[in-house]
This record gives C-alpha cells, structure tokens and sequence, in this order.
C-alpha cells in the first residue's frame, strides 16, 4: 500500500516480489500480455471512455480471428509499428514473435489479448487496428499476410513507405 501512495492513480502494485540484483525487466520478460477493449455499440458509455476504444457498430468477429491467427509466429512487424524510418536496416530489431491474439466477447464489445515476449512501439495498437479494419470489412485478410511476408529480409527502403491502410488505435483501450 505504501507503493501505491506514490503512484498515480493510474497506476497500481498488486504483488511485489524479490528478484536476483541482475535482473532486468526487458531483458528477461517472459511474456507480455496486452489487452485492448473496444466498445462497440453506437453510443459510448461515459464510464467507459478512458478505457476504450469506441467502434460504433458490430465487428465481423470471425474475419478478425482469421486474420490474428496470421498474425500468430514470428515475423518482421515493421508494417504494424511507427517510427518506420528509423528502423531502415535494421531486420534483427523489427522480427518479433507473438504467442497468441484472440478476440472475445465482454459486455457491450470486444478484448483482444495480445501475448508476446516483446513488441516494436505502437505494434499492438497498430494490430489491433488492423484487425478491426478487418473485422469491418474495409480490410481484406490476405492483405495482413502480404504486409508480414514483404518484408522477411528488411527490404524496406526510405522511398518505399507503406501506409497502412488501418488507422492505428488509441491508447484508451490498451492494458499491459
């Protein structure tokens, strides 16, 4: 409790343990899990508006199923990350592996859990982004597959940005 007294109320300590004195939390992460919670029904409850994302209609939950599990594996995620320039050449940094990405109902939208050992900055809400493109079908699947085959050796180039076609998502909504 003492912790938390410090914190913002954003941000709290549920359990605390002791660990060896060359520890580092990036270093030797087991899994990350994100989640990120979408509301989507037309009128956004107020008590929920720092903490999701509001879609405004039904999602196709079964064409977002399909295109996480292509998502699932180990890839280069350059394409569902910002900061694309910076990264020009340097593949080892931008390949990384996502455990799993399921969907599911909660009460008046969606979850999607994102597990994963590390990620590129903004990677989740890029994916989720791109799947809720999918799921309201402005988005075909097969796109998110050439996005994560393209670019297996880095052939990224600074006159060969690609845009994506899905608007990143915003942080309301998004839970480490």
């Amino acid at each position: 409790r003492a912790t938390n007294s410090l914190l913002p109320d954003s941000v709290r300590v549920l359990e605390a343990k002791m660990v060896p004195p060359d520890f580092n939390p990036f270093f030797h992460v087991v899994s990350k899990t994100y989640h990120y919670d979408v509301h989507t029904e037309p009128i956004l409850d107020p008590l929920f508006r720092y903490n999701r994302m509001h879609v405004p209609f039904a999602l196709d939950r079964t064409r977002m199923e399909n295109a996480a599990e292509m998502m699932e594996g180990t890839h280069n995620f350059v394409h569902f990350s910002s900061n694309k320039k910076a990264n020009v050449g340097k593949a080892d940094k931008l390949v990384r592996s996502v455990d799993s990405i399921g969907v599911e109902e909660i009460e008046r939208g969606l979850r999607f859990k994102v597990k994963g050992k590390g990620f590129l900055y903004h990677q989740v809400r890029h994916m989720v982004g791109a799947l809720i493109a999918v799921g309201s079908h402005r988005l075909e699947t097969e796109y998110i597959l050439e996005l994560l085959q393209q670019d297996k050796d880095n052939m990224l180039y600074s006159d060969h940005q690609i845009v994506p076609k899905w608007k990143m998502c915003d942080a309301n909504g998004l839970c480490l």
